[in-house]
């Protein structure tokens, strides 16, 4: 089993990309948002969106859900798959190992004016400061791009249409390096 695992900011085009490469590999794709929305049914029985789930229950219950969805969507199960990480779930567990060395890491990265137009057209997240929503997205891109740069194989500009930005991210996958022992690439892409 290998995993191709997509990193990014909130509205970078993670699902929409991992969705179209995932059928290109003929893997499956998995969701990290969604399959947190599925843990939390399964504890509850409610039918609830992550961003009810967190304005709801708080960041404690969500972070107890987004630990478990990363495990499942990372590990078990055969064949190979593509994974869409929540943006900041990659800040919140590459520190203690849980994403490096579990799959091939690509960033997907995006100017900050395309991002909040993208993100606005939704609402602010319900993470996001409601007295200035945008200096503490800015604030967040900051905070977690280093992370993603330091955790990710590749970067993909993501600035373009979704089938072009899966097209390039599969072709990089597929040509990528064998493995070191430490999980980091033998050689640079």
């Amino acid at each position: 089993m290998v995993n191709l695992i997509l990193v990014g900011p909130k509205a970078c085009g993670k699902s929409t990309v991992g969705r179209i490469a995932a059928r290109s590999l003929g893997a499956s794709f998995r969701d990290s948002d969604k399959v947190l929305e599925d843990v939390h049914r399964e504890r509850t029985g409610e039918r609830k969106t992550f961003r009810e789930i967190y304005r709801e229950r708080g960041e404690e219950y969500f972070r107890d859900l987004e630990r478990e969805a990363l495990e499942r969507c990372l590990r078990g199960g055969d064949g190979d798959r593509v994974v869409a990480l929540g943006g900041g779930t990659p800040v919140r567990f590459a520190a203690e190992g849980s994403i490096e060395g579990s799959g091939f890491i690509v960033y997907l990265d995006l100017p900050e004016e395309i991002l909040w137009e993208r993100m606005s057209r939704q609402g602010p997240p319900v993470y996001l400061d409601p007295a200035d929503p945008r200096a503490d997205f800015r604030r967040s891109l900051e905070e977690r791009g280093p992370v993603y740069e330091r955790i990710a194989d590749i970067r993909v500009d993501a600035d373009g249409r979704p089938e072009a930005i899966a097209a390039e991210v599969v072709a990089r996958f597929r040509a990528r390096p064998e493995k070191a022992p430490s999980g980091r690439p033998a050689e640079e892409v």
